[in-house]
Formats: structure tokens, C-alpha cells, sequence
């Protein structure tokens, strides 16, 4: 988890652990403790895309379109 997150925004140069008013961040809501079973990467409540809300439904809808037909976020 820390390879995909902390390390990844220390190698870009981003302030790390940082979730604030004010910071840009993708973010990912999850059901359960990754820590704990990392298959709850999968069981998504929502993401935080370019300053846009999707809801689990809304973010499977969009990943099952096509790439073409796809909304810019």
C-alpha cells in the first residue's frame, strides 16, 4: 500500500499523506481495511477524480464504456 501511495507522491514530488482543502488528489473510498485483506482495494465506495464525486455504481458504469464514448472528467 505504501508503493502505490506515500512512495508514489515522494517520487513525483507531491506532499505526502497530505488530504486537505486546498490539495489536489485522486482518491479512492474503500469498504474494509486494505491493510487487513488487500482484496478490499475492490470493494469500492467511490473515487475522487479530478475534483469529480463517483459513486462504486457510477465509476463501474464508466469503466465498462468504451474508452471512445467515455465523458471527459
Amino acid at each position: 500500500m505504501r508503493t502505490a501511495t506515500a512512495n508514489a507522491a515522494e517520487f513525483l514530488g507531491a506532499s505526502k499523506g497530505v488530504v486537505a482543502v486546498g490539495k489536489q488528489a485522486d482518491l479512492i473510498l474503500v469498504n474494509g481495511d486494505p491493510l487487513k485483506d488487500v482484496s478490499n482495494t475492490l470493494r469500492r465506495a467511490g473515487v475522487m477524480l479530478c475534483g469529480q464525486w463517483l459513486t462504486g455504481d457510477e465509476l463501474q458504469k464508466l469503466l465498462e464504456t468504451p474508452a471512445a464514448r467515455r465523458p471527459g472528467l
